[in-house]
């Protein structure tokens, strides 16, 4: 007997919770930080920074308002014109692209452009300004004295870089946060996106081959006058109708998604010997008010009556249960093996594209709320699917 249990374990409950968490904070950041607020938080940033640079130079150094407004534009022009610089210039169009020595060689810009305001802004406080603090009226009467070309010495140079690090660390953080979550959002939505695709090939699969089989059967009933014609093409048309507008949505009534399976297999019924036994054993209780993502038993249950009920069997078989329990749904399909295509039904099941995509689908939408099992038994293929709906 082969198993094919794709139920997550303990460390992977853990790591799919904390994924979940992470998903959830990154889709509200997406929707938090927009572009109108983006400015404004902007301008908050600068504001508070601005303020803690006044308080500092206001208590550390002694300074008076107006003296320290020099030192204060100093500041918030210099961190302001790097961080925009380096994170909205240098980084992306060089040093992300792999032009690493030009984007050094700009960063080193970036640093002379700092000397140089500090240096204005030194010989602006010394003339129109009173510093009291005699251990900063030496250092600007020094830097000052020894003239312009001071500034640019390696040791000048490298304190001003450890001076911007450690004052900008903590908007280099934000800055490199909110860049992660914004292309991690992205990255997630293209996820989205490629699965929706994949949703949609899904119900373009169901239209050609069943469509053909189904419209020759009609044909058959109709010649044979038999009555049960209107009453497949009530159902085609209901099973059509499903796949073309009322499972376009996220998630569907669970009731509507198993009146589709149901008119699904009454359908395929129709094709079928005589001697080919299909049990739909659905029991509808607690199921009205619950709801699910469309189309992800769908697979399950093509592929069994496509694999398992060839003609080379005596008597075929095909079971489908379903049932609600606690807001949790259980689904099963079992089937006969079929001699004729033997390996390719668990092949399907393993490898193939619709129940792939069901497998992703399942862990994306249901994290540690679903558990999916495989069997290969002897005589016939076993299928089993639960997943909590209750926080739907």
């Amino acid at each position: 007997m082969n198993r094919y249990n794709t139920s997550p374990t303990p460390q992977q409950k853990e790591s799919v919770y904390t994924s979940s968490l992470i998903l959830n904070f990154i889709s509200w950041f997406n929707s938090f930080y927009t572009k109108e607020k983006r400015i404004a938080l902007h301008i908050f940033m600068w504001l508070m920074f601005g303020l803690m640079v006044e308080f500092g130079l206001l208590v550390s150094y002694k300074l008076s308002f107006f003296t320290s407004l020099f030192f204060l534009a100093r500041s918030l022009v210099g961190n302001a014109v790097i961080f925009y610089l380096f994170f909205y210039f240098i980084f992306p169009r060089f040093i992300l692209k792999g032009k690493i020595y030009i984007g050094i060689a700009l960063t080193i810009g970036c640093l002379f452009i700092w000397q140089i305001n500090g240096y204005f802004a030194m010989i602006l406080s010394s003339k129109y300004g009173q510093i009291e603090s005699l251990g900063l009226r030496e250092q600007v009467n020094e830097d000052i004295r020894y003239g312009f070309l001071h500034i640019f010495t390696l040791e000048k140079i490298f304190g001003s870089l450890i001076y911007i690090i450690s004052s900008l660390s903590p908007v280099f953080c934000v800055k490199i946060i909110a860049d992660v979550t914004k292309s991690v959002y992205r990255a997630t939505q293209i996820e989205m996106e490629k699965t929706d695709l994949e949703v949609n090939f899904l119900k373009s699969q169901l239209n050609p081959h069943f469509l053909f089989n189904t419209l020759n059967t009609i044909y058959i009933l109709n010649m044979k006058k038999d009555k049960a014609a209107s009453d497949v093409i009530l159902e085609l048309s209901d099973t059509l109708r499903y796949t073309l507008y009322e499972s376009n949505t996220d998630k569907v009534l669970l009731y509507k998604e198993l009146d589709f399976l149901q008119n699904f297999v009454n359908l395929e019924k129709v094709r079928q010997n005589k001697n080919t036994r299909i049990d739909f054993n659905c029991d509808r209780t607690h199921v009205d008010e619950l709801t699910i993502s469309p189309l992800l038993m769908f697979p399950f249950v093509e592929n069994a009556f496509k694999h398992g009920l060839g003609t080379s069997l005596k008597d075929p078989w095909l079971e489908i249960n379903t049932k609600v329990v606690d807001k949790v749904f259980y689904f099963s399909i079992k089937n006969s093996k079929n001699e004729e295509n033997n390996g390719e039904q668990i092949k399907e099941y393993v490898g193939g594209i619709g129940v792939a995509n069901t497998k992703k689908r399942l862990a994306f939408l249901y994290p540690e709320r679903h558990s999916l099992e495989i069997l290969n038994l002897p005589n016939e293929y076993s299928i089993a699917l639960k997943i909590d709906l209750s926080y739907e």
